[in-house]
């Protein structure tokens, strides 16, 4: 039976024994309005803060549409009452971790982590950045620049198309019809004033809830926000239009089409908004559709016939009615077959009855989602603010309960309720030059789902850590924290790239991917469904040095997920049927390569870069060395990395090391030593000249990277040439986004390998900006060659360094990646507590040093992408020739 309310569901579920927590959430309203919601969490030294803005795209009327975004960008540039334009931001980079920092139709989201030390200077700034910001008409026009890049970075994404045009087709009234983004013209043509008035109206407290989580007494901050925010009035109480959307009763599609190989579809419903009583039930029904490999659609589009890429089904959160939808990347020869598949598999969830274990393993894998979340303080915090801008705070500690109340006729009650065929619409973006069914084709498939449709019914890094080797070589890191009740594992197999056969790049990584596919006496679904069950995560993949294998749990499932684990690591199958899927995964993400640009000029620029080193091949393969590997190349790859000597598995979490390690001895010590992966290759020298490739690509912006070869892990220069990049990086990256506004992306980084790393510059920019900004990069990293840092710089930089380190591990799982990376480099688990007074230690001569050994100008490689001819202001040059 429907509930009456979620809160009456509130109310029933408070008298229900075991859901009391000894938690408080203390809620409070400032005299302004203001929003404020505080919990106390002692178990790490970190305080996190979280603010949405109320309003979002929902509440815009076309004149304004996209200023809440346009707000968040000039928000972050900053130029306050106390700060100066762009101080906020690189200021909150040394004391914490900037996070939220996103716009959505309903709120805008700002927030910070930061060693609870730095949170009264973390609120100080932030305040004044959120609430005192100073704007001008240069300001306006930089930050347009930016959004303008952003805006027409969509225009190269078919997965951005077909969700805008979903969009489009489902909402025709109400605000919701335009992205989040806005409108070109408002992004163009807004007047200051405009924005201006926008800011005065918008950016006050009573459209604000901020929550706080984390180290803190409650009363000192509650005391301390009242403060920072009492100055500020009241302003209006609501912006709503008043506009809603008249009901569908009528199929709708859509069609686009775009250079991409694949075909990208949307199938949308309208449904209720997140604080309805049917909410729960929903988030069900989407993860039971299209949530992991056990989901339904995953078994009916994926495994049983392989006529999809991806395939994905989600109930977005909204304020207002909104949908709920399936998506999928397939090849365009399969478009009709999956739309009729996917049709099939909605009308049996109206039909029939869902099984009690799939119903239950389903509830248990969001119930255990949530869980997870809560181990990061922001992502509670965020998740208050959620709440209490879409419902009601008082939901958010009982979610999981209401989801554990969603019955099976509930299910089949939504589904026949919401995702009847002419209450659905249809977005699909096709591959230029290609035809897909028509709209009547389409039209003709909709007979057998309205036949027979039921009526709608009213129903610290290191402290306390085991280290064991295993006669056959497996180490060992066992860390127990019982500050929250998951498990997380951490295993790596030295090898990746360095193992791949000349002509065979890839076939480590498939390998890696294969493992879950088939193991023991588990096929690919029977481990999905049982890992599912279980609330366990378990992932597996191919980096450029070792096969990971991830996963986490409820610690009272550790025991059960454990023996799925043993079996991936020690006895993978490579079922030829599944091999024959990965394979032709991995072969369409190859070849959609290109529609993804950043990752394009990635790929492009190792392979200028390095010509003696195994990464100047893709990690995943092409299309041409993914064809050739048969399943005995992928045996012969798991053989060599899982073996004792390069296998290195680090558990953290809620579990009794003792016991754990004991099953490791008898689950494990069957494996063979095998002999260490060699990880040695001759050292790439940058270019005696510099090397300069452009690759003519009809897209929006020009991607490019700039780089030059840089040391290993364990060369001394190690630590310094991280802090002369991480310096160059914030240079760069403030002066292109923020200072010029020409650039939407840019980093500098010097991403960690166990061979020889790259340090190098990737950025995106319009064709008419590329010359200035490439020059210019370099020009700021021959600034430090030359003229060295200042004590300044150097203790700011110092600062960030070690709030990232710190922050980078927050969870059991990114402390037990962080330390089987360490152990496997060669490096020593204990790195991990040593890397901070390394990083501290650093002198500005050493930094310097490092620089100019490594960034020699006029010695650089530069892989640039896009329209050549407009780059080059009109002029097109001959490309560098690629190797």
């Amino acid at each position: 039976m429907r509930l009456r309310s979620l809160f009456a569901a509130i109310l029933g579920l408070t008298l229900i024994p075991g859901l009391a927590t000894a938690e408080t959430i203390r809620r409070e309203t400032l005299p302004n309005g203001m929003r404020l919601v505080l919990v106390e969490n002692h178990s790490k030294p970190l305080v996190a803060a979280c603010i949405f803005v109320n309003g979002g795209s929902r509440t815009e009327t076309p004149a304004l549409s996209g200023l809440s975004h346009y707000y968040e960008h000039l928000i972050f540039r900053g130029g306050s009452l106390k700060q100066g334009e762009l101080e906020f931001r690189k200021q909150m980079q040394r004391i914490g971790e900037e996070t939220g920092g996103y716009t959505t139709n309903d709120y805008t989201c700002y927030g910070f982590t930061a060693p609870k030390e730095n949170f009264d200077e973390a609120v100080d700034r932030s305040v004044d950045a959120w609430m005192n910001l100073k704007l001008t008409q240069e300001k306006v026009n930089k930050e347009r620049q930016v959004v303008m890049s952003e805006y027409n970075q969509g225009e190269d994404r078919p997965d951005y198309k077909v969700y805008y045009q979903i969009e489009r087709l489902m909402f025709r009234d109400h605000p919701y019809k335009r992205d989040t983004i806005g409108l070109k013209d408002v992004i163009e043509h807004a007047t200051l004033a405009t924005f201006k008035t926008f800011y005065d109206d918008r950016y006050v407290p009573n459209q604000m809830v901020l929550a706080v989580v984390g180290d803190f007494d409650a009363a000192q901050v509650k005391a301390k926000l009242a403060k920072a925010f009492g100055a500020y009035k009241r302003g209006r109480d609501d912006f709503e239009q008043g506009l809603t959307e008249k009901p569908q009763v009528e199929f709708r599609m859509g069609v686009e089409s775009m250079k991409t190989p694949s075909t990208w579809t949307y199938v949308g419903f309208h449904v209720p908004t997140y604080s309805d009583p049917d909410a729960p039930a929903l988030t069900v029904l989407a993860s039971l559709l299209g949530e992991g490999n056990s989901s339904r659609l995953y078994k009916a589009l994926k495994e049983r016939e392989n006529l999809v890429t991806t395939v994905d089904a989600q109930f977005e959160v909204r304020r207002d009615p909104g949908m709920l939808f399936v998506s999928c990347e397939l090849p365009p020869q399969n478009e009709a077959r999956v739309f009729g598949l996917i049709r099939d598999e909605l009308k049996k969830l109206a039909t029939g009855p869902v099984p009690p274990a799939e119903l239950e393993r389903v509830k248990s894998g969001l119930e255990n989602k949530y869980a997870f979340a809560s181990e990061r303080f922001f992502s509670r915090a965020e998740r208050l603010c959620l709440f209490g801008v879409m419902s009601d705070v008082s939901l958010e500690p009982l979610w999981p309960s209401l989801i554990g109340s969603v019955s099976a006729e509930d299910l089949q009650r939504v589904a026949r309720t919401y995702l009847a065929a002419d209450l659905a619409s249809y977005s699909v973006v096709r591959p230029a030059g290609t035809t897909g069914p028509s709209q009547s084709d389409i039209t003709a498939m909709l007979a057998p789902w309205r036949e027979g449709w039921p009526a709608q019914s009213v129903l610290s890094a290191t402290a306390g850590l085991k280290k064991e080797t295993l006669p056959n070589g497996v180490t060992l890191l066992l860390k127990e924290d019982h500050s929250t009740p998951v498990v997380a594992v951490s295993t790596m197999a030295r090898g990746g790239q360095w193992i791949d056969p000349e002509g065979l790049a890839g076939v480590s990584n498939m390998a890696a991917e294969m493992l879950r596919r088939g193991a023991g006496s588990m096929s690919a679904r029977e481990i999905s469904e049982r890992a599912d069950a279980l609330g366990m995560t378990l992932e597996s993949e191919g980096t450029s040095d070792a096969a990971m294998v991830t996963w986490q749990a409820p610690s009272k499932n550790f025991a059960k997920a454990w023996d799925i684990f043993r079996d991936v690591v020690t006895q993978p199958t490579f079922p030829a049927g599944e091999v024959a899927k990965v394979r032709e995964d991995l072969m369409q993400q190859a070849r959609s390569l290109g529609d993804r640009p950043f990752d394009y000029t990635n790929v492009q620029f190792q392979r200028a870069l390095y010509t003696r080193s195994p990464y100047r091949n893709p990690v995943a393969g092409d299309t041409a060395t993914l064809f050739k590997i048969q399943v005995a190349d992928l045996r012969h790859a798991y053989e060599k990395m899982f073996s004792g000597k390069n296998l290195v598995i680090a558990i953290v979490g809620d579990f009794d090391a003792a016991s754990t390690l004991e099953l490791a001895r008898r689950s494990l010590g069957r494996l063979r030593a095998g002999s260490p992966v060699v990880m040695e290759a001759p050292r790439d020298e940058a270019p005696r000249e510099s090397r300069v490739v452009f690759v003519n690509k009809d897209q929006e912006q020009v991607t490019y990277n700039t780089g030059w070869p840089a040391c290993t892990l364990h060369d001394a220069d190690y630590v310094p040439l991280k802090m002369a990049v991480n310096l160059i990086g914030d240079r760069v990256f403030f002066k292109y986004v923020y200072e010029k506004g020409v650039a939407y992306r840019s980093w500098f980084y010097m991403a960690d390998r166990f061979g020889q790393m790259s340090a190098q510059n990737e950025m995106g920019v319009t064709p008419a900006h590329f010359p200035m900004v490439s020059a210019g990069v370099l020009e700021d990293v021959a600034r430090v060659t030359r003229e060295g840092v200042t004590a300044a710089d150097l203790q700011g930089i110092i600062q960030k360094t070690l709030s990232r380190y710190y922050l980078g591990a927050q969870d059991d799982a990114s402390q037990a990646g962080r330390l089987s990376f360490y152990e496997a480099s060669g490096l020593g688990y204990e790195f991990a507590e040593r890397y901070p007074e390394m990083i501290r230690r650093v002198t500005a001569e050493q930094l310097t040093a490092a620089a100019r050994k490594y960034f020699a100008p006029g010695r650089y490689t530069r892989v640039a992408v896009g329209k050549e001819e407009a780059a080059a202001g009109g002029k097109a040059s001959p490309s560098a020739p690629s190797r």
